[in-house]
């Protein structure tokens, strides 16, 4: 009895862990990489590149599941990993975009304005984290000195498991806010309806 009692305690267990490690793979998704991975699905996936700032290509992307007609637009963020044939993938979901936009004006007006109070020792960062990991902000930079001073980094991080940060100069930051801004009103003249 208790061999059994054991069987089933650790079935239970099992079971339970398969669930969430199937919880986690979604907890760092868009909307559009699930539809992308859903399994015996026929997708249709348009794309056209906007903008290529640094290492990093921005495409508009229209995920269309060909079965129930579903379509989502959204960002995908291309990047070619360092010493690798591969490349990164993360995505930006349509109705992420304007609180990203929203939350980096914010912090432009009030935050990137004015030079961080930090030491050589403090870690000071804002950003905005999109569903699918990718992280887009600002860090604070000492630079030391004859006139040490601290400026603000701007930066897209690539997702949680890349952890790739692309330092950006306020130049290529701009580039890429103008096109987060612009991305919403152009999927229709771009990919169609």
């Amino acid at each position: 009895m208790t061999k059994y009692l054991f069987i089933i305690g650790m079935l239970f267990i099992q079971i339970n862990s398969s669930f969430s490690q199937n919880n986690q793979s979604q907890l760092h998704q868009s909307n559009i990489q699930q539809q992308l991975e859903q399994p015996g699905k026929c997708i249709k996936v348009n794309f056209v590149d906007v903008v290529k700032v640094k290492d990093i290509t921005v495409q508009l992307v229209k995920s269309t599941n060909i079965s129930d007609n579903k379509t989502l637009n959204g960002l995908r963020i291309v990047y070619k990993v360092a010493n690798s044939s591969g490349k990164y993938l993360g995505y930006i979901d349509l109705d992420e975009i304007s609180d990203l936009v929203k939350t980096i004006e914010h912090l432009k007006a009030t935050v990137f304005i004015k030079a961080p109070q930090v030491t050589f020792d403090d870690n000071l960062e804002y950003y905005y984290s999109c569903r699918s990991g990718l992280k887009i902000g600002g860090f604070a930079i000492f630079i030391a000195g004859s006139s040490s001073k601290t400026i603000w980094g701007r930066y897209i991080l690539l997702g949680e498991l890349n952890k790739e940060r692309i330092v950006l100069s306020s130049e290529e930051f701009e580039q890429l806010m103008l096109v987060l801004k612009q991305a919403p009103n152009k999927f229709d003249a771009t990919l169609g309806n």
